[in-house]
């Protein structure tokens, strides 16, 4: 910044860049394996393992990805069936509002420090 590159920028494009190689990466691994379906449901089980642990820490990846596998067991086992089919699916966007209210940046994220 203090040699006027704007970093903002080059994070927008990086952010850019890696969503493309994302989406490549992504489309050619449902064609080589022919599973579409498949990694979309892996994909919408993984948003809130993400955003619970914290975008910035994998030691809270594998904590909450344990806690949500756990959790989703649990809800399939105790409460689909007294509340019907589908309650373990939703069991963990539940817990990930619950953990966006209290905690915004994740249970072992950092909060972002701004200084002006």
């Amino acid at each position: 910044m203090a040699m006027g590159i704007d970093v903002q920028r080059h994070f927008s494009i990086t952010w850019a860049v890696m969503g493309a190689l994302s989406l490549v990466a992504g489309t050619l691994w449902t064609f080589a394996f022919g599973q579409g379906f498949g990694v979309l449901l892996i994909g919408l089980k993984v948003l809130p393992i993400a955003i619970i642990g914290g975008l910035d820490s994998i030691p809270g990846a594998l904590v909450s990805a344990t806690a949500i596998g756990v959790l989703e067991s649990l809800a399939a086992g105790y409460l689909d069936p007294i509340a019907g089919t589908g309650l373990s699916s939703i069991s963990s966007y539940v817990v990930l509002l619950a953990t966006l209210s209290v905690r915004p940046h994740g249970m072992f994220g950092r909060p972002t420090v701004e200084r002006v």
